[in-house]
């Protein structure tokens, strides 16, 4: 069965077919659709009544069953079908990972790491991760990198190969490398090109 459900009281739906229903095809059909928090305690609440019905009152049952595939069918409507639905990180779990990035980008990060971080899988983590940060966790990790090895060539006086490492890239060839992938130029240019720029009050003090 899929997301079209056709469920009516008139179809004369036997116990065991209103248990099947009950059992695999309304909860898998929901899930399909990705209803929210409220719409899915609707949806719990009428396979509630379906599964107390289905002995007792068959025609409850039947008219429960018939009010959901109907909720389920404008659901349908309004959401269009994907081959494979994926959702992105939560608010809470987008937060998290980018100030885990923000805090640990001198150090080593795996997608393992930062999947195991907020308790999901690494192949879930990178799809949910692409979908809420518009890049690939690798991609996104080295454009974070490549953000701050500007804002400390543009604060300090340190040389390429000590802003390489602050910035969790193995030495001054990496930098320019990634370097030149996120801007298109070198460090080396790019920082003589702003040098016009004022050193922070630190920066200045060195």
């Amino acid at each position: 069965m899929d997301a079209g459900l056709e469920i009516t009281a008139g179809a004369g739906l036997s116990q065991g077919a209103m248990l099947h229903l009950w059992e695999n095809e309304l909860p898998r059909s929901a899930g399909f659709i990705g209803i929210d928090d409220n719409f899915a305690a609707e949806v719990h609440k009428l396979l509630d009544t379906v599964r107390s019905a289905v002995v007792r009152d068959r025609g409850t049952a039947i008219e429960s069953a018939d009010l959901l595939a109907r909720l389920l069918r404008a659901r349908c409507a309004d959401r269009p079908r994907l081959s494979s639905p994926t959702s992105c990180l939560a608010p809470w779990q987008e937060r998290k990972v980018q100030r885990y990035i923000e805090e640990n980008l001198e150090s080593t990060l795996t997608v393992g790491d930062l999947a195991a971080f907020v308790s999901l899988s690494p192949s879930y983590f990178s799809r949910a991760f692409r979908r809420s940060f518009g890049a690939p966790p690798h991609t996104y990790i080295i454009k974070m990198r490549i953000d701050r090895a500007q804002s400390l060539m543009l604060t300090t006086t340190e040389n390429l190969s000590q802003v390489a490492l602050a910035c969790g890239l193995a030495d001054s060839a990496h930098l320019s490398r990634c370097f030149r992938q996120v801007t298109g130029a070198t460090p080396s240019a790019w920082r003589r090109s702003h040098s016009h720029e004022p050193l922070s009050a630190n920066a200045a003090k060195q």
